[in-house]
């Protein structure tokens, strides 16, 4: 079969794709490996980071690809409670800094318009999805082509399990970055997005 790339960032899903595709029978891995070590391995790869993806492009280029998103406050907020799996211990995740929610805000920028950009002529080959949007499980699977199956998206860290003042915290500099960049919070994409342009498979 077609290989599958899910070239979101972490937090967007990652987990629940790569449970859709069990479900599904497809040869799936949640890594943090790099894909180019182990392409030959599996045919869907559903975490880790994926700016090198034209090389998988290059490497499998009849591959599916798909770019899972959420609204970039959510986003950025997931991160950082990411790091309640290590009690807040120093990590990439933690503490809160402009340091790290701006280069994030910028990554992330940056990456879907490379992605838009490189897929405008094949755009069959790319979906894009709103994990947070009811029914992206039915899309996904018609997509690759396979029968729907339904999967629960997860959310691991609910914010009433987090300490109030850390989530008071997290919410101040992820509020107050967005806002001096430009942003609403609410954005699924890039800042100023028209997909008028393109003529992609999203489900927003």
């Amino acid at each position: 079969m077609k290989k599958i790339f899910v070239i979101g960032f972490n937090k967007t899903g990652t987990s629940s794709l790569h449970y859709l595709f069990k479900k599904l029978g497809i040869n799936s891995i949640h890594t943090t490996i790099p894909v180019m070590n182990i392409i030959n391995c599996y045919d869907a790869f559903t975490d880790g980071s994926h700016f090198n993806f034209i090389d998988y492009y290059n490497a499998k280029p009849d591959s599916l690809f798909i770019l899972n998103t959420r609204p970039i406050q959510k986003w950025l907020i997931s991160r950082y409670k990411h790091a309640m799996g290590t009690k807040f211990k120093d990590n990439w995740c933690w503490p809160v800094s402009d340091e790290k929610t701006n280069p994030w805000i910028e990554q992330r920028e940056t990456q879907y318009q490379n992605i838009l950009s490189f897929f405008k002529d094949k755009p069959s080959q790319l979906l894009i999805i709103n994990i947070e949007k009811d029914g992206w499980e039915k899309v996904v699977s018609n997509f690759i082509q396979k029968e729907h199956s339904i999967v629960s998206y997860r959310n691991n860290r609910p914010d009433n399990k987090i300490d109030p003042e850390k989530m008071k915290i997290i919410n101040n500099n992820v509020t107050t970055c967005l806002k001096n960049k430009g942003y609403t919070g609410h954005e699924l994409l890039l800042k100023d997005t028209d997909l008028s342009e393109y003529n992609y498979v999203t489900f927003l």
